[in-house]
């Protein structure tokens, strides 16, 4: 079906098939290492809730940080056609 629905809209679509594994192309892969390892520098986080809450924590702290966000995107691995 998809295979189908792609080919009617050739003239529209650029497809670029990715490796089935690819963490280098991948940004979100660069924000989960910065969340575990800021996670792994703090204090036992066992308790209800402070994983939890300090995940959110986390993510609001780099939500801060804009220009570390775009760095996930600027990896010399990663092109974007304009």
């Amino acid at each position: 079906v998809v295979k189908a629905w792609v080919a009617s809209r050739e003239d529209k679509l650029e497809i670029h098939y990715l490796p089935s594994y690819s963490p280098d192309l991948n940004p979100d892969e660069y924000f989960n290492r910065d969340l575990k390892s800021e996670l792994s520098k703090r204090p036992s986080l066992r308790g209800k809730g402070k994983f939890k809450e300090q995940v959110k924590t986390q993510v609001r702290s780099l939500a801060k940080r804009p220009t570390r966000i775009q760095k996930y995107f600027n990896s010399s691995k990663i092109s974007y056609a304009a």
